[in-house]
């Protein structure tokens, strides 16, 4: 069930509380019991629970398959069943591990240019054209006599293409197609579609038969299954991650956290409501998601507390 109240700080300590309870003695009926119980009892209880459990993979503590399928939370395995997974061959153990990784595995496979959280790297291509990688981000690159294929598999890059009449400059993201006839431009790949913006010359946009050409200051954002959504900006506030700043005009603060959280390891919760909605304008430092995020809160009353390095949660005092 989908929980649709707004999850306390209280919470969340809760449910961590129950994750390292059910590690240290995951044999107890009665606890188990009585844990059972509490996840019941509120659709709140299972999705602070499921973010808990989210976060500590995040760490490398807990296995993808702690979740059933369809996304029913269930306890922690038990000691006998972590026995038996130690008595596994070695072999076996590593085909498991293997799959497990797999996703990330095959970007690294895949791409030819690669950047961590957190990093940002250059790159010049064979036909001078210039790529700058943003924050854990993967691009595969293609050249030969006819064209010049490249693929975003994954994260934010920012292009200065060559011009080359001959050889057209083409990115594939998904089913994107993003095609150049000498220019600079930014594009975005994420869960919420694909971003194009443009800082000086054109580009075309194709997915799905569908085309549009986009010019200096067009912003073009495409989410599958809902109508493409083109707006103007201010080309200097293109890709500015570049110069490792985040600019944001009446942003809410739950957007600036979330776009912070790219920046680094673990996750960013607000747990304050009206914290989340609050309005802000100023420029933050993506060098340092740290205190970008006291730059962000501490102003509104709002506190910023580390439970771990891969746990942070906005709070107010």
């Amino acid at each position: 069930m989908k929980a649709s109240g707004f999850i306390s700080e209280a919470l969340i300590e809760r449910a961590f509380d129950w994750l390292l309870v059910l590690q240290a003695d995951p044999d107890d009926a009665e606890q188990q019991a009585q844990f059972d119980a509490w996840l019941r009892s509120d659709p709140l209880h299972e999705e602070a629970y499921r973010r808990a459990v989210s976060t500590w993979k995040v760490a490398g503590q807990v296995r993808a398959e702690e979740l059933r399928d369809g996304g029913t939370i269930r306890s922690l395995p038990g000691r006998r069943r972590s026995r038996v997974r130690w008595g596994i061959p070695t072999a076996l153990a590593a085909c498991l591990m293997l799959l497990m990784a797999w996703p990330q595995l095959s970007v690294l496979l895949r791409a030819d240019y690669r950047t961590g959280v957190g990093g940002m790297r250059t790159v010049s291509l064979a036909d001078g054209s210039s790529v700058i990688l943003n924050t854990d981000s993967a691009l595969r690159v293609h050249y030969d006599d006819r064209a010049r294929t490249l693929e975003l598999i994954q994260g934010e890059v920012y292009f200065e293409v060559a011009r080359d009449p001959a050889r057209p400059f083409i990115l594939q993201a998904g089913k994107h197609r993003i095609t150049v006839l000498g220019t600079a431009f930014n594009v975005r790949r994420d869960d919420d579609g694909l971003s194009v913006a443009v800082a000086h010359g054109r580009v075309r946009a194709d997915r799905d038969g569908d085309s549009l050409e986009l010019h200096s200051g067009d912003r073009l954002h495409m989410v599958p299954g809902r109508p493409p959504k083109l707006t103007k900006v201010n080309t200097k506030r293109i890709a500015g991650w570049r110069r490792q700043r985040l600019a944001v005009a009446g942003a809410t603060v739950a957007e600036v956290a979330a776009e912070l959280d790219r920046y680094r390891l673990g996750r960013i919760w607000v747990l304050d409501e009206k914290l989340a909605e609050r309005r802000v304008t100023g420029s933050y430092n993506l060098a340092n998601p740290e205190a970008a995020l006291h730059a962000l809160v501490e102003p509104h009353g709002g506190r910023v507390q580390t439970l771990t390095p891969y746990v942070v949660l906005l709070t107010v005092e």
